[in-house]
């Protein structure tokens, strides 16, 4: 009988400990999971920006502190005049919203020394997180790029 019920003791102390591992695990993979989808987009959207910024001339930028919204004017290669808007957690483009539902993303844009507009280089800073998710899976990380536009 002793020996029953020293076995039945080891026996869910080990239960226990390896639910535990297994539950740590899964929550290190949902965390791992929601900062790698969070930088996906990230990337993306700089990467989007960058090239557009590139092939195209820098109007001009400006920021509100008032609202936290920093703003950058540029025309495409294509000719058309784009505004991108960083505020209220999204970024837009011309009033269109390019990020997902889940994520937090705020920024602003540098316009390079001497405001060399047609030829200048741009600064676009990022700081994203995702929306909703645990404590554990709201790791804030930041992005920058210096987009230098080509002359005509």
């Amino acid at each position: 009988m002793i020996e029953l019920l020293v076995a039945m003791s080891i026996f869910t102390v080990c239960i226990i400990s390896v639910s535990g591992i297994f539950i740590s695990f899964v929550n290190a993979q949902r965390k791992v999971t929601a900062i790698q989808s969070a930088q996906e987009v990230g990337r993306y959207l700089m990467d989007y920006m960058t090239k557009e910024i590139r092939m195209g001339v820098i109007l001009s930028t400006n920021s509100f502190s008032s609202s936290g919204s920093s703003g950058l004017y540029i025309r495409t290669a294509e000719g058309e005049n784009v505004a991108y808007f960083f505020g209220s957690g999204i970024l837009t483009r011309n009033g269109a919203v390019l990020t997902p539902s889940d994520i937090d993303i705020s920024g602003k844009f540098y316009i390079g020394s001497g405001r060399n507009l047609s030829g200048g280089k741009v600064t676009a800073t990022m700081k994203i997180s995702r929306k909703g998710s645990s404590e554990a899976a709201k790791e804030k990380f930041n992005l920058q790029s210096t987009i230098a536009a080509r002359s005509e």
